[in-house]
């Protein structure tokens, strides 16, 4: 399945999906206010077509273990990739805060379900609900 390692990482020695993170890093640390940007980029970006096509391959892989395994390696090292730039972003609460991977985690978790859901229930304001919980966690835990 290398078609699907190209999908998502593309053809570079440095992923596509690398650069992606790393330009929205750059979009974030140009704000005063660093978490409410950064949430606001990853909404859109959980939102957008790729994303979702993105999502419909994972749905997929439930009952296609090739699929399962071809995207085991790609997801792992995209999760890991994620992880480094919110390092980046909030060094001094990577420092401090001992919960602050599970936090990522729980964020991009949680955002990936409210971007699944509107897929099937697009409404107007969808996602923005989710949206104020995880900043008022996100102050909570990331602010140093």
């Amino acid at each position: 399945m290398k078609w699907l390692r190209r999908l998502f990482l593309g053809e570079s020695p440095r992923p596509r999906a690398v650069h992606e993170i790393e330009a929205l890093g750059e979009r974030v640390r140009a704000h005063d206010d660093r978490i409410g940007a950064a949430l606001e980029l990853l909404w859109a970006t959980f939102r957008a077509p790729a994303l979702m096509a993105a999502f419909e391959l994972y749905t997929a892989a439930r009952t296609d273990e090739a699929l399962r395994e071809a995207l085991r390696p790609v997801l792992l090292q995209h999760r890991q990739n994620l992880a480094e730039e919110a390092r980046r972003l909030f060094p001094e609460a990577a420092v401090k805060n001992p919960r602050f991977d599970d936090t990522v985690s729980g964020i991009l978790s949680t955002m990936q379900g409210a971007a699944m859901m509107e897929m099937a229930l697009p409404e107007p304001d969808a996602g923005r609900a989710e949206l104020a919980f995880l900043e008022a966690v996100a102050r909570r835990e990331l602010e140093a």
